[in-house]
């Protein structure tokens, strides 16, 4: 890369890099080294936008204009593509890695999990389509990835009573992809990395829980934060966020109520956001500690009572599709 030039220049014609099609990782590049122009962040995702046999134009957005360096850059300076590939090398934490949990249960009923004390190098445990689900009364003492997650398509799930800490795990609780008739109560989440998702619910309650600090992975110290590839800054993951998996789906009833968070200093300001499409949603009575907190409501949300949580105020906007995912 040369001042007042748009164009990385490198041998394009083995393997050669595209026109970026889609805003996916797998089709981004980035930049590494200790020398790059001064508007090139180190870490940051691109999008190729031109390529010939021996030379690529970039830009920070899909189909964007050509960005012209300013200033050149220098040897060792080495250009990644794929960068949901790159990942593991380049953006986890000090230390990450993969593993494997304490237990995986997969397409059975009447499913039991009481009293057990549980921890893993990787995610703690996945329930996953599975149907007529207790999981009470234990203690999940830590987790390199995920604590818990009530993996795809459960049916009828109670989960009470639980101690999960995720230890600057992943996601500290994931109820995901259109699990249907599930009660959280009386369970305590902390110190999980990238907040509690759930994910395109039907006829979901989350009633008298308390959270505390379950967005470690947003702390600028790299032996416990991550860096987003999007902005190449530390990740801005919410505490509790509502995603749909599917464009144009819906999800709810959902009932939120009377639970604490306590809000570490790593934390957004949006420490709630519920994304387009939810229906009849209650989000009442809940209380927000430690610092100033926004709940963040889709204008496309129907039916919707967001009101009486204290320490936090409701703001409606709209709530990027993919938020929370990456």
């Amino acid at each position: 890369m040369q001042a007042g030039d748009d164009r990385v220049h490198f041998d394009n014609r083995e393997n050669a890099l595209p026109v970026s099609k889609t805003d996916q990782p797998s089709e981004a590049l980035t930049f590494f080294g200790t020398s790059l122009p001064k508007n090139i962040e180190r870490g940051k995702q691109y999008f190729v936008v031109e390529f010939s046999h021996d030379f690529i134009k970039i830009a920070d957005r899909l189909s964007g204009a050509p960005i012209k360096f300013y200033g050149n850059s220098g040897t060792g300076t080495a250009l990644a593509h794929n960068v949901q590939a790159t990942y593991l090398a380049a953006y986890a934490p000090t230390g990450g890695g993969t593993g494997k949990g304490a237990f995986d249960i997969t397409s059975a009923k009447d499913v039991r999990v009481t009293g057990c004390m549980l921890s893993a190098i990787g995610d703690t445990m996945h329930i996953q389509r599975s149907r007529n689900i207790v999981f009470a009364n234990n203690q999940i003492l830590g987790s390199r990835m995920g604590a818990f997650f009530l993996a795809e398509f459960c049916q009828n799930a109670a989960i009470t009573g639980n101690i999960v800490d995720g230890t600057n795990g992943s996601r500290v609780v994931s109820v995901e992809k259109s699990c249907t008739d599930v009660t959280m109560t009386g369970n305590t989440f902390r110190n999980g990395g990238r907040g509690a998702w759930i994910n395109q619910p039907v006829n979901f309650v989350m009633v008298g829980n308390v959270f505390i600090n379950n967005t470690t992975k947003n702390e600028p110290d790299m032996r416990r934060g991550r860096i987003a590839y999007q902005t190449a800054k530390p990740s801005q993951f919410p505490e509790l966020y509502f995603t749909l998996y599917e464009p144009g789906a819906s999800y709810g009833p959902v009932i939120v109520r009377d639970n604490i968070f306590i809000l570490g200093q790593a934390a957004p300001e949006e420490v709630v956001t519920l994304a387009a499409n939810g229906r009849d949603i209650q989000f009442t009575g809940n209380s927000f500690q430690t610092k100033p907190a926004k709940i963040v409501v889709d204008p496309r949300c129907t039916h919707t009572q967001i009101e009486n949580n204290p320490g936090a105020v409701t703001i409606t906007k709209p709530v990027d599709f993919n938020h929370g995912r990456r």
